[in-house]
């Protein structure tokens, strides 16, 4: 409750009370300065309170492994740690001695880590070596911070830099931070480069043997400045380790098949790159990677089909994959799906999920001949389709013959190309009035459409109102990203699906707006005259 005063009108102005009012107004503020006394006695005693309180906290009273865990509990779990004060382990260490203590003698929160090479800046020398004292700084840290971890497993990621062209003499690069790392070679478990080719060499001295607990192995190389012949680095004893069991490489000069992996072994493989800076992956060669991997779960592969071998050998035999759980496939070239391609010559029995990404070439849209997905795999959940990978027609036949078990469904247009999906094949997705008439994927529970030109609001509209009648409804999510102006606001009449736990996300280019502002056209400086 405030205080009142007769003088509430004279406060804030320039009123200059006569004697008589001096002695009023100190008076006045007898009772506040009391209370502002109590105040401060008041926090005093909550002080001695909080305090005592603290010595008797329950968490000052958990048992040692119980911290710990708790302690682990708060490691990032999507990626590696970082170098950071503000977040485990670093940040635990800095709330008081004890947990310093704690934390600095708990080897798993010192078993993952991510460097990140200090980027070169050419052209400014002194900034130049202000780098490569943080660049020191950070092998340091990494040193110490795994020397942390005992005997713990390590999963390390590394963030090269390209060096500066020309390289100064002193420039410390990511050799330096490989090199750091070497030593703790046998403790490898989860392994991800982003470096320069050249700067795989620090590599090469290790073999198959030094890496015994090795699982995953993620290169990413570098584009290089220079056009001089780099080291291939497919035959380095690295990748003979015994255990290696999923691999990754984007934009590897090395021909794929000479990788020196134990191919048997790998549960999953991703060999991508940039088109024309890699050997290209063909039908014929994908089946021969196939062949080596019985095992293989999940797949990414970057594919080229041209004229001169547009399909595998007629001799090859069908190969059945029967552990292939998911596999991606960036399309060059003639598509892989057409008939003699790729998906004539594999048998994929327990595909759940299915990615076909790239476009189709200009000189296979009026011969293409379309592969029916159905036979692809009985259990595909699955679907991910860049529309510019096919026709009109053929995009029309996948949609009339997509496999009941379809769940997730993703097509991604391209801005600038014609639209393959409009009203009517939204109309192949939802339930006809006709019994006779099936429709595809009765069970779907999400669906995208990026880069949406063709389809429009009432359509989409028809499609989540059909999709939501069928009982029970399995549809969950809805998201399309549109790439012209909204038509019409739907969120209106699909507000009872909203309130019953859909999920829409529409995306509408944003409106223009005309610029008025007096200072369109000023320079930020007056010119020089």
């Amino acid at each position: 409750m405030g205080l009142s005063s007769p003088f509430a009108s004279r406060l804030g102005t320039n009123y200059i009370p006569p004697d008589g009012e001096v002695l009023e107004i100190q008076s006045l503020l007898v009772e506040p300065k009391a209370i502002s006394e109590l105040n401060e006695e008041r926090s005093s005693v909550a002080d001695y309170v909080d305090a005592h309180r603290a010595l008797i906290s329950p968490v000052r009273r958990l048992p040692l492994d119980m911290l710990q865990e708790i302690f682990v509990a708060c490691l990032p779990t999507h990626r590696n740690c970082v170098m950071s004060a503000s977040e485990a382990p670093v940040l635990l260490g800095r709330i008081c001695s004890s947990w310093r203590t704690v934390s600095l003698s708990t080897a798993r929160l010192w078993a993952r880590l991510h460097i990140v090479e200090p980027a070169a800046l050419e052209g400014v020398p002194s900034l130049d070596i202000i780098r490569e004292q943080k660049h020191v700084q950070r092998v340091g840290i990494a040193k110490a911070w795994l020397e942390r971890s005992g005997q713990c497993p390590l999963s390390i990621s590394v963030a090269g830099s390209m060096p500066p062209d020309p390289t100064p003499p002193q420039y410390s690069g990511t050799n330096l931070i490989l090199q750091t790392l070497i030593p703790f070679a046998s403790r490898w478990q989860d392994i991800s480069l982003a470096v320069s080719l050249p700067t795989l060499e620090s590599l090469s001295s290790i073999t198959g043997n030094d890496v015994p607990i090795l699982k995953t192995l993620n290169v990413k190389e570098f584009r290089e400045r220079s056009e001089q012949p780099s080291p291939q680095w497919g035959s380095f004893g690295l990748l003979h380790g015994p255990n290696i069991s999923s691999f990754s490489c984007l934009r590897s000069k090395s021909e794929p098949l000479g990788f020196s992996l134990r191919w048997d072994q790998l549960t999953s493989l991703s060999l991508t790159s940039v088109f024309d800076l890699a050997p290209h992956v063909t039908s014929d060669l994908a089946v021969a990677i196939f062949s080596k991997c019985p095992r293989l779960e999940t797949c990414r592969l970057v594919v080229s089909d041209y004229d001169e071998s547009p399909v595998v050998e007629p001799w090859r035999s069908i190969l059945e994959l029967p552990c292939l759980l998911s596999l991606d496939i960036h399309c060059y070239g003639s598509p892989v799906t057409r008939i003699g391609g790729l998906f004539s010559y594999i048998l994929l029995p327990e595909l759940r999920h299915l990615g076909l990404r790239g476009f189709l070439a200009p000189e296979d849209s009026d011969n293409f001949t379309y592969f029916l997905f159905p036979t692809i795999s009985p259990r595909l959940e699955s679907l991910e389709v860049d529309t510019q990978l096919f026709n009109k027609q053929a995009l029309v036949a996948l949609l009339t013959t997509l496999s009941s078990t379809i769940r997730h469904l993703r097509f991604t247009g391209r801005q600038g190309h014609p639209s393959l999906i409009e009203d009517a094949a939204l109309a192949a997705l939802i339930p006809s009035e006709s019994p006779e008439r099936s429709f595809s994927c009765p069970i779907l529970q999400e669906f995208r459409l990026i880069c949406a030109h063709g389809v429009s609001d009432e359509a989409l509209l028809r499609f989540i109102k059909a999709r939501m009648s069928i009982q029970p409804p399995t549809l969950h999510r809805v998201e399309l990203e549109f790439v012209r102006r909204i038509q019409l606001d739907i969120r209106p009449d699909i507000q009872p699906f909203l309130d019953a736990g859909l999920e829409v996300d529409l995306n509408y280019p944003p409106a223009f707006r005309l610029s008025l502002s007096p200072w369109a056209g000023l320079a930020e400086k007056p010119p020089n005259f």
